[in-house]
């Protein structure tokens, strides 16, 4: 067998995630690893780029071929660092303070939750430099509450210093300034930015043929890279019967907001005393009537099979839209006409008794 790494060290996004602040422990894995392909014979190649030649003359002998090529960054108009590219400068240089010029604003551009984006902030506020920390979600780090984290991450954040700002979206990066917009009411508003690191997913690095693995197929976490998913045998899957119940969704685990209340792992054991079958990383594309009951068209997105499934019913557990059409006729006549609640956008209670307290102190 051999191992053949572009780069000339092996690791990959590991090595790099290994330097976010707080996460070094994920680097002791490396010298394992490289011990582990030692003994087993495997001959390792790094520095080494595999084209579509060296792909047709495997092909040729008969020589399987497992692309695990790892992931690129996005790139956009706006102009941001990706948390890779930020955290190789930083090994490169030695330490956070020595790869960031003397500045302003450092803003972290944080979509998903997880530890990335907080520990991307905590390295760049203890190199010295004004940091803010940009989350879609109402607390920073939402995905920590499963692991226990969420709140001692915020509380390392204000202790360093961090300005974070909540239900944002990072639109556009110019002049020194960053454009946010508040994901419930649409309100834009700008904050300082010399330079914004963005810790959102990357985008797979793809070749031609072969089999692929880890974020050549689609960039996630590195625990459970390596092990292949169970499938359940044809009929299992889903409402068959009056006493099979099927949980599809886009996450990686069902109930995966319940981390924020450290109740995800009592749901699950309650769903499997239940004998409810959970179908993770799921999208419904489409649904159609068919006798008796619905047929769904649903995407495996970390793999991008596309496969049909029947049931005899199917609850939709999915965000309401606004009943705002009162609101859309009066809006542009006579008195100021304010919305709360989920006439404004549809969330949890927390939310309409802010909107309430905001709209009551505004009148």
């Amino acid at each position: 067998m051999r191992l053949m790494e572009r780069s000339g060290r092996l690791g990959g996004a590991l090595l790099f995630a290994a330097a976010v602040a707080g996460r070094e422990q994920m680097g002791v894995l490396m010298p394992w690893w490289e011990q582990e392909l030692a003994r087993l014979g495997v001959e390792v190649e790094t520095g080494v780029e595999v084209g579509v030649p060296d792909l047709d003359a495997a092909e040729r002998a008969g020589t399987a071929v497992l692309l695990a090529t790892g992931s690129r960054p996005y790139r956009s108009d706006c102009p941001v660092l990706d948390a890779a590219e930020f955290e190789a400068a930083v090994l490169a240089a030695g330490s956070a303070a020595a790869a960031l010029a003397a500045g302003g604003t450092v803003v972290v551009h944080d979509p998903i939750g997880d530890w990335t984006g907080v520990g991307v902030a905590e390295q760049v506020a203890a190199a010295g430099r004004p940091t803010a920390i940009v989350t879609r979600d109402p607390v920073a780090a939402a995905q920590l509450g499963r692991t226990g984290d969420l709140v001692p991450a915020n509380t390392r954040l204000q202790q360093a210093g961090v300005s974070r700002e909540l239900c944002s979206l990072l639109l556009d990066v110019r002049d020194g300034r960053a454009v946010l917009e508040h994901v419930w009411t649409g309100e834009r508003r700008e904050i300082d930015c010399a330079l914004a690191i963005d810790c959102g997913h990357r985008g797979a690095r793809t070749r031609p043929r072969g089999r692929r693995a880890g974020r050549a197929v689609r960039p996630r976490g590195a625990v459970g890279v390596g092990v292949r998913r169970a499938r359940l045998p044809p009929g299992k899957i889903g409402c068959r019967t009056a006493r099979r119940t099927g949980l599809r969704g886009g996450d990686r685990d069902a109930g995966h907001d319940l981390g924020l209340t450290l109740d995800m792992e009592r749901f699950h054991r309650l769903a499997h005393g239940a004998g409810i079958v959970m179908s993770p990383d799921r999208t419904v594309l489409a649904a159609a009537r068919a006798a008796p009951g619905v047929r769904l068209t649903v995407l495996h997105h970390t793999v991008g099979s596309v496969s049909e499934a029947a049931y005899d019913w199917v609850v939709c557990a999915v965000p309401a839209m606004p009943e705002n059409e009162l609101w859309t006729a009066l809006r542009d006549r006579g008195p100021a006409v304010h919305r709360i609640g989920d006439g404004l956008a549809p969330r949890g209670a927390h939310a309409a008794v802010i909107d309430g307290h905001h709209a009551g102190v505004a009148l």
